[in-house]
């Protein structure tokens, strides 16, 4: 059955033209019907010629076919089976089955009404009008000269034979204008299933660029809002400070804002890929809990874990990604929960299958939970039940799509059970890789990092860029060397001696020349030790493709703007350590 299905997909895949479609159901019953022919022909003891015309043609209609359904060259198949039938093997059989007083006129006529079918535009006249001369001629010398027909044994089989070209012929016109009915029913369908999606898809981005005003008009009013309450307390270091902080949390909040809309772009265009490496899944666990520790406490809302059941911690997985998941899950367990409620995490593997460990993890809580009918709509993209203003939690309606969709991305599931005003218990099941080798060591954060007398070329085009940068370096001691543009750069690097440049942070979209042009140049240099200066990326593309083409420029690290101060002296010492060893 299922090659039979497999065949029809061949021979009627929906992006063929409906005139493909119509060959290629006329062909196979073509030759079919050629070699029946044939057979019969020969047992009726028929002239050699007209058995030579069928055998011929029958071969050039199998030709006919493989043309159409593997080279997909169904204009020029179209023309060589209307050809081969109209012109060689319906003249054979009409001067050899009784020429005008035979059935042999209704299939000159079917072949005409063919060429019309399968052709289009000038081809279509042309192998009309070609057919239709052929048929005439036929026709006149028939009349002509009687003793070229060869005639049938008399009026009953002439009846017969007209009458089964008839039936026949009047067959085959009703599947295919049937056939093109269903077609053009299947198509009104597909256009209208289409409109309709369509509308939906426009109303739904609608409603999210709605919401998305409201939650970017948030943030930003809290930045904007909190550097004027610091301009006007500039004598008040501790009001000061206390705005900073909270520009610093609705800053962050912008950029997850940002940050979703860019993964479900790169997840609806099937280009989201992970980065697996060595990873410590306790110390995953730790580390968000400890980011989400202050929101625990804010709204007096007890986690309960058991890691108990984490009996291999040590595995391979995207951790950036592996974080982005838990993250969101247990940061929406407590914006939907009430204040002093219990939010409970469960981690548990079963028994490790080539090289491969189950691993389940529940995270359950006791908030308002979501309705039966949201719940048919919650991976849905801009979906979400409670908006920002009603719920008085911000969010894109994008969360659960995206680690929905990262989850199947690492080859996991997600489950969600739920009832309105008990809670969300929600189960993800992924077999992660063992790993046996030692995870990546982190720089601790109580370790002081001091980069005193390292001297950094900066190469940024952007002025506020450019300062915000040579600040962050410089507080922890950095000398920096600032420019504007990759060619710039270049001539420093040139210029300068062994040693000059501890290392190059390199901007990539820059307007005369960018970041990976101006590593290349460099990288080609005759002197070694200036070729081989570390060149850490420092940008805003912040897609893991763009980290691997980073390193594929010759490029030792990458880093992704706005700056986290932390993030850049971890991934600078690591390389100079490297480069000292």
């Amino acid at each position: 059955m299922s090659k039979i299905k497999t065949l029809l997909s061949k021979l009627l895949s929906e992006d063929m033209p409906i005139q493909q479609k119509l060959l290629n159901m006329v062909l196979p019953a073509a030759v079919i019907a050629g070699i029946i022919a044939l057979l019969g022909s020969c047992m009726m003891s028929f002239n050699s010629l007209t058995n030579l015309a069928i055998a011929v043609v029958d071969i050039v209609l199998i030709f006919s076919l493989l043309f159409s359904v593997i080279f997909k060259k169904y204009k020029l198949s179209a023309i060589v089976f209307l050809f081969s039938i109209n012109n060689i093997l319906f003249p054979v059989m009409f001067f050899s089955s009784g020429g005008v007083s035979s059935g042999m006129p209704v299939w000159m006529l079917t072949g005409l009404v063919m060429a019309w079918l399968f052709l289009v535009g000038v081809t279509r006249y042309t192998m009309f009008f070609i057919n239709l001369l052929c048929d005439l001629a036929c026709i006149i010398v028939a009349v002509k000269k009687p003793e070229l027909v060869n005639p049938l044994g008399g009026d009953f089989e002439i009846a017969f034979d007209v009458a089964m070209a008839i039936i026949i012929a009047a067959c085959i016109f009703i599947i295919i204008f049937k056939f093109q009915i269903d077609n053009y029913d299947y198509q009104e369908k597909k256009i209208k299933k289409a409109e309709e999606d369509a509308i939906k898809a426009t109303k739904a981005k609608s409603v999210f660029l709605s919401n998305m005003t409201h939650d970017i008009r948030t943030p930003m009013n809290a930045i904007l809002g909190y550097i004027e309450i610091a301009k006007n307390n500039l004598d008040d270091k501790k009001k000061v400070e206390d705005c900073l902080s909270k520009t610093t949390v609705a800053t962050e909040h912008l950029l997850n804002l940002i940050n979703n809309v860019l993964d479900m772009s790169k997840i609806e265009n099937g280009k989201m890929s992970l980065e697996n490496r060595t990873c410590d899944l306790l110390l995953i666990f730790e580390d968000v809990f400890t980011i989400l520790r202050p929101e625990f406490v804010r709204k007096e809302i007890e986690l309960v874990k058991d890691m108990n059941g984490l009996v291999f911690p040590i595995v391979k997985s995207d951790k950036l990604r592996l974080n982005q998941i838990l993250l969101n899950l247990i940061n929406n367990s407590i914006k939907y929960s009430s204040a002093q409620s219990h939010i409970y995490v469960t981690v548990s593997q079963r028994e490790v299958k080539e090289g491969r460990v189950p691993t389940k993890i529940i995270i359950r809580d006791e908030g308002y939970g979501m309705s039966q009918e949201f719940l048919n709509h919650v991976f849905e993209p801009f979906e979400r039940e409670r908006n920002t203003t009603s719920s008085g939690e911000i969010g894109t309606g994008l969360g659960l799509v995206i680690t929905k969709n990262l989850i199947e991305i690492m080859g996991g599931t997600m489950e969600i059970n739920t009832q309105e005003n008990i809670g969300t218990e929600i189960t993800i099941n992924i077999d992660f890789q063992l790993d046996a080798a030692v995870p990546e060591a982190v720089i601790s954060e109580g370790k002081k990092i001091d980069f005193t007398g390292k001297r950094v070329l900066l190469v940024e085009d952007n002025d506020f860029n450019r300062e915000v940068a040579t600040e962050l370096l410089q507080s922890v001691g950095f000398i920096v060397d600032e420019a504007t543009d990759g060619t710039y750069a270049i001539e420093k690097v040139r210029v300068s001696k062994k040693g000059y440049y501890d290392l190059v942070l390199m901007d990539i979209q820059m307007p005369l020349m960018d970041g990976y042009k101006a590593t290349t140049i460099i990288r080609s240099f005759e002197n070694k030790d200036l070729a081989e200066i570390p060149i850490v990326a420092l940008t805003a593309n912040a897609f893991i493709e763009d980290r691997f083409k980073a390193f594929e420029y010759g490029m030792n690290g990458y880093l992704t703007k706005p700056i986290k101060l932390k993030e850049v002296c971890e991934t600078i010492s690591s390389i100079l350590d490297a480069e000292q060893k």
